[in-house]
Parts: C-alpha cells; sequence; structure tokens
C-alpha cells in the first residue's frame, strides 16, 4: 500500500475516532459518517476552508458542535421544521442566527450562520453529506 494513501487513511480513523467520543447516542440508532465542509469568514477577512468528518447519529443534529454553527450561548435551542434546522444567539458573547436546509432524505446539508462576536461578524458556512455508515 502506498504510503501517501495509509496516511491518508490513519488520518481519516484518527478523525473518526475524535468525532465519535463528541457523540453519544443510542446503541440502537443508525449513524452516518458525514463529511461537512466548513467555510469561516471573520470580518474582511479571507474564508477560512476545513473539511471536517463526524459519525453521527440522525438525534446529533438536534444541538450540533459549535463548529459547524459558530459561536453558542448556554441553553441554545435548536428548531428543526420538515428539512430546515433554525436557531439564534443571544447572550453576552455572541448574537446572531444561523439555518440549515437538509435534502436527500436528510443525507445532504448546506447553510449559514452570521454571528457577532466582539464586534466582528463571523459567517460560517457549511456543506455537507453522508458518505458511509458508522458505528457510534
Amino acid at each position: 500500500m502506498n504510503i501517501r494513501i495509509f496516511a491518508s487513511r490513519m488520518a481519516m480513523v484518527a478523525a473518526v475516532s475524535m468525532a465519535v467520543s463528541t457523540y453519544s447516542a443510542s446503541a440502537k440508532e443508525d449513524a452516518h459518517l458525514w463529511e461537512i465542509k466548513v467555510s469561516k469568514t471573520a470580518g474582511e477577512s479571507e474564508p477560512v476552508v476545513s473539511d471536517n468528518w463526524r459519525c453521527m447519529a440522525d438525534s446529533g443534529w438536534a444541538n450540533p458542535p459549535a463548529v459547524l454553527t459558530g459561536a453558542q450561548c448556554p441553553d441554545q435551542t435548536f428548531t428543526r421544521e420538515r428539512d430546515v434546522l433554525s436557531w439564534s444567539v443571544d447572550c453576552d458573547a455572541a448574537k446572531g442566527q444561523g439555518q440549515w436546509t437538509f435534502s436527500r432524505g436528510d443525507r445532504a446539508v448546506e447553510g449559514k450562520s452570521t454571528i457577532v462576536s466582539d464586534g466582528v461578524t463571523i459567517v460560517t458556512a457549511i456543506d455537507g453529506k453522508t458518505s458511509d455508515k458508522c458505528t457510534l
């Protein structure tokens, strides 16, 4: 096996292992490996783009991690109506809102949040899809 392919696979295994430890769900709940591109722009700076791999059950979208949503506040509520997940942020640390739309039978997602924190507007956009099943 090519050393680059091996290293790439090992990095993916490490990323998935870290993501698995972040989420908890019932052992009976199906989980999917999500590949999510996150683009974050703070103020006038150039966007910072990263690829994130997360093993998540459908219930994991009820309270997604801040790396995907942007800044969060304590007791923040996410609301899902049909294919749209939305939320607002309003605390001393941050103010703003976000919205994502799911498609392909909840196996793809895209959307963005706009949050103002410490006087800086931060726009976080995501575009993701499932690539396989995984085990939590």
